[in-house]
């Protein structure tokens, strides 16, 4: 294990505000993708085939687009615990300097 910790605080940030960037990209497009699938669904029709298609498509797709936006929270969280992580370390860097002694 190392003696020294370090953090680049203002890479760490710059790293933290990319993720928030993406989470935020991929929030958009799940969006997006849930609203063209609400605006398209049932286009395959009610007949035989579009019933069985509908039996194949219509669960899955909602499995899938509830697993994007539970990623998206979870992502979320990340990033808020990265943030409260790299406050953390500044402060206890901050008040472990406060009882630091200098000898000149």
């Amino acid at each position: 294990m190392s003696r020294i910790t370090h953090i680049d605080i203002p890479s760490a940030d710059n790293a933290i505000n990319n993720l928030g960037k993406l989470v935020a990209d991929y929030q958009q497009a799940v969006a997006q993708i849930r609203r063209i699938a609400s605006d398209l669904h049932g286009c395959w029709g009610n007949d035989d085939m579009g019933n069985a298609f509908a039996a194949s498509y219509v669960d899955p797709a909602a499995n899938v687009l509830a697993g994007s936006e539970q990623s998206v929270a979870s992502l979320r969280e990340v990033e808020k615990y990265l943030r409260e992580a790299v406050r953390k370390f500044q402060e206890l860097d901050a008040d472990s300097g406060r009882h630091l002694e200098f000898q000149d």
